[in-house]
């Protein structure tokens, strides 16, 4: 399942924009291409790479348990372990680590 780190509401992360900031106790910088999220680990804030799952992939909201879908990276577009699955409910953003 993972755990889930809440980053921001889908408003503060409009498309083709970046939004970088401390979320509980590592920083992340959360990409918006337009199609999809993407939530990478800040090297400067300490925070090692994290793998990801697939995308399609679903998990559990950690707030109120229902089904929520994940958004992940392509790997053909890059390191997969710098990038992590973004998963999207009720109009908020949270990093699954």
């Amino acid at each position: 399942m993972g755990t889930y780190v809440y980053l921001c509401t889908a408003a503060e992360a409009p498309p083709h924009r970046s939004v970088t900031g401390d979320f509980g106790t590592r920083r992340f910088t959360l990409f918006n291409t337009g199609e999809r999220y993407l939530a990478v680990p800040n090297p400067r804030g300490g925070a090692a790479p994290l793998g990801v799952g697939h995308e399609g992939d679903a998990a559990l909201c950690p707030q109120c348990g229902r089904r929520i879908a994940l958004h992940a990276d392509s790997t053909a577009a890059g390191d997969c372990l710098s990038r992590l699955h973004v998963a999207e409910h009720d109009g908020k953003l949270y990093a699954v680590l």
